[in-house]
């Protein structure tokens, strides 16, 4: 092999070479296949770390999730069992009387205590027969208030009784008569063929209003 006239160094035994020697560095040409290899694999351990790590994240959340809506749940039905509790004792009524019923239910009576239905429209006459200034206007101011629309005060002149009495002429006006004794503290209800006055109920008071 020839020397290079720039070579500075002697001849040697290294450089005779043969003619049909190889000469330099040659290297086997790489697939295309063995350049991309590396990064699929790369990308392929990615998406498997990827989606185990999302796989695992939603499987947590879900079951963080999912308690908190079973305490939720759980939560509200207490909340409405507690209020429709609640609701239903608040809700049922109780029984209570007023004043006011208690004087509608002696103004209207009943039909077992008086035998038959009380007419409030029924005129009646209230008579003075103790003599007590005011006694049948006091009469009359209680059967009033009891609901009665028809009532007169005045004084008793017929015969001398011996207690106060309630009288009465038809059968119709009898539950009416025992009303009106009732409020009036007259147990003695009388039924006579006839009254005078034009009031088919008169009460005759010889005592003072309890």
């Amino acid at each position: 092999m020839p020397v290079s006239k720039s070579y500075r160094y002697p001849p040697d035994e290294f450089d005779d070479v043969p003619e049909d020697a190889p000469t330099g560095v040659h290297r086997v040409p790489r697939s295309p296949w063995r350049k991309v290899l590396p990064f699929v694999v790369v990308a392929v351990v990615f998406a498997v770390v990827a989606y185990g790590a999302v796989t695992i994240g939603s499987s947590l959340l879900g079951s963080g999730d999912a308690s908190a809506s079973d305490k939720s749940t759980s939560a509200s039905k207490d909340s409405t069992t507690k209020s429709t509790s609640k609701s239903t004792k608040s809700s049922t009524p109780k029984a209570t009387k007023s004043p006011d019923d208690d004087a509608s239910d002696d103004a209207s009576g009943s039909d077992d205590e008086a035998g038959g239905d009380v007419d409030l429209a029924t005129s009646i006459a209230v008579k003075n027969g103790a003599g007590i200034a005011g006694l049948a206007g006091r009469g009359a101011t209680k059967l009033q208030g009891a609901g009665f629309t028809k009532v007169a005060a005045s004084d008793y002149t017929g015969t001398k009784l011996a207690d106060s009495v309630v009288y009465y002429v038809k059968d119709a006006d009898a539950a009416t008569a025992k009303k009106v004794g009732s409020l009036l503290g007259i147990s003695d209800v009388e039924q006579v063929s006839a009254l005078s006055g034009g009031a088919p109920i008169i009460a005759v008071l010889l005592h003072d209003l309890s």
